[in-house]
């Protein structure tokens, strides 16, 4: 990604101290309203945290690609 995207998705890891079973998912960041739900800072983690652990630890991006239009 974009370097401008480094600090725009936090880790569960970096949000808590104790350790837990989603601790390398992305956090889902609370909203109160519908229209922010869709964002990239919201829906993002979201979508990530949807895909498969083994699709989301490929190294190269088309592997990831050729994976990912496997399930979908």
């Amino acid at each position: 990604m974009p370097p401008i995207f480094d600090d725009y998705f936090l880790a569960n890891v970096s949000v808590h101290d104790h350790c837990t079973r989603s601790r390398f998912r992305l956090y889902d960041v609370p909203y109160k309203t519908n229209t922010r739900c869709f964002t990239l800072r919201l829906a993002g983690p979201k979508l990530w945290n949807a895909i498969n652990s083994d699709i989301r630890g490929k190294c190269f991006l088309n592997a990831f690609k050729t994976a990912y239009k496997t399930i979908n």
